[in-house]
């Protein structure tokens, strides 16, 4: 879930602590949550010389740089000239930037190396209630993971606590959660012996309250995880309620994509098939072991247009959605099955496999984007009152500068083998050099990438070359086994 760049509200205070007869800085956050401020009044240079520490804790831990995620926060101690210090007048101040990312919480001062710290404070920012109402709209239609005192979702790589009816006494008593990893040498060292991660949580500092409820999201480690344990106790005295839960994907789905695949051709074969279904992209391994889905997957997605994607990727052009098997698929029967969603702007290509991390891919593929039903259906409609350029197993229409190849009542095997067109020019000059002595222009290409099926129709269009064209034969082939069907024809001017 996202959440809140910046606060709708002032962050909430808490009492700085300080040695007596020490007078601290007043930290502020600014109005529009871009920078702290610091402001002492009556202020002496001595003042300022002290060291400056700042600890940013971010919701979400996938925000900081890899060296600082262990340590569960980013630190960007300062030195009051370095960071913009100034004096007006007998009073100081400096302003200081922060990062992009959300920040649930911050904790600074000023301290002596080797010596306790002069004063400290720390600020818990709240989450934006217009933040949390979006990611609350986003639940609607999923079904919780576990139902207990609290309502608990897995979606993109968190754990999502929601309350509908709720109340302050609700979120005050502190949250627990226990993950137990498939491999326990996925765990810091020091964990090792107890077999588990702790990854509790203040409530304030991962979620808010908002229109009578309540919602936080916890970021999930990276690892496959065999299952987690969550709830909330008091100190001391126990919990107050307890729920095992494990990361699994929805099976039932998964295994009704797996039965709907059988009337669908794969648009890539590779370590895994690829198929492209209802704006998702699958994932199938027919002959599959725990091995085969060990290593992570990677998904790089590149749009149409790059204004589509997020401002911090428009640099890169392309979208990651990298993605660990245990949490987006299934093994069952001896085979593997994953989807994932697949965003909803025009996509141009994308390119996805597995990697091992400090060793690099273990296999990757390219694939163009699914076809536009909507635009397929549009195609057949308007074919409804041509007469074809030419009949074989496939009907061909020349519609304006492509040619359309329609089969009406057709399977996936009736697009398995691959398509060939030699194009014969009218003036063997346009051809490229290399082309010239044979007198054609190849234009073979795989069905799937160039169109689709859709209501028990297949569809798909070619653009032809733009200089005149004398003759043009195409059908579909076997290699080593020759054609299956071929048709030659000459299309109008």
């Amino acid at each position: 879930l996202a959440a809140a760049r910046r606060p709708a509200a002032s962050a909430a205070l808490l009492e700085p602590s300080a040695p007596p007869g020490h007078r601290e800085f007043q930290v502020s956050l600014s109005e529009d949550g871009k920078e702290l401020r610091y402001v002492r009044e009556d202020c002496a240079p001595a003042n300022t010389d002290p060291w400056f520490f700042l600890h940013l804790i971010p919701r979400d831990l996938a925000d900081l740089p890899p060296r600082s995620r262990e340590q569960g926060l980013e630190n960007r101690d300062f030195v009051f000239w370095e960071g913009g210090g100034r004096f007006e007048g007998q009073r100081c101040v400096a302003q200081i930037p922060l990062p992009d990312y959300p920040i649930a919480a911050l904790r600074t001062g000023q301290h002596i190396p080797g010596q306790a710290s002069l004063w400290s404070v720390e600020l818990i920012i709240p989450a934006d209630p217009e933040q949390l109402r979006a990611d609350y709209a986003a639940l609607a239609a999923m079904r919780p993971a576990a139902r207990n005192y609290f309502d608990l979702y897995i979606q993109d790589n968190q754990l999502i606590y929601l309350r509908e009816t709720c109340a302050a006494a609700d979120t005050a008593a502190p949250f627990f959660l226990h993950i137990f990893p498939e491999e326990m040498s996925d765990l810091p060292a020091d964990w090792r012996a107890g077999g588990l991660a702790h990854a509790g949580f203040d409530f304030a500092r991962q979620g808010g309250h908002f229109d009578g409820k309540c919602l936080a999201a916890v970021t999930l480690p990276d690892y496959p995880i065999k299952e987690m344990r969550t709830g909330q106790h008091i100190p001391g005295q126990g919990p107050l309620w307890l729920v095992q839960l494990t990361a699994a994907p929805d099976y039932d789905q998964l295994r009704a994509d797996y039965a709907a695949l059988s009337t669908e051709q794969p648009v890539i074969r590779d370590y895994f098939d690829l198929y492209i279904l209802d704006y998702r992209l699958i994932y199938l391994r027919k002959s599959c072991n725990a091995e085969d889905t060990a290593a992570g997957f990677f998904l790089h997605i590149v749009p149409e247009d790059s204004a589509d994607l997020p401002a911090e990727r428009q640099e890169s052009g392309f979208a990651q959605s990298g993605f660990d098997f245990v949490r987006r698929g299934v093994h069952f029967a001896g085979k593997c099955l994953a989807a994932i969603a697949l965003p909803d702007y025009p996509i141009k290509e994308m390119r996805t496999g597995q990697y091992v991390q400090g060793q690099g891919n273990l296999w990757s593929t390219q694939l163009i984007a699914a076809p536009d039903r909507d635009k397929l259906r549009a195609d057949y409609a308007a074919l409804a009152a041509a007469e074809p350029a030419a009949r074989d197993y496939f009907a061909l229409y020349r519609r304006d500068n492509r040619l359309i190849y329609l089969r009406e009542s057709c399977a996936a095997a009736d697009m398995a083998a691959s398509f060939f067109m030699h194009i014969v020019p009218e003036d063997v000059a346009d051809l490229p050099a290399e082309r010239r002595e044979s007198g054609f222009a190849h234009g073979n290409f795989d069905f799937v990438r160039q169109g689709g099926r859709f209501d028990g129709n297949c569809l798909a269009a070619v653009t032809l070359p733009d200089y005149p064209i004398a003759t043009l034969r195409t059908g579909q082939y076997v290699p080593g086994q020759g054609d299956l069907w071929s048709v030659a024809l000459v299309l109008a001017p």
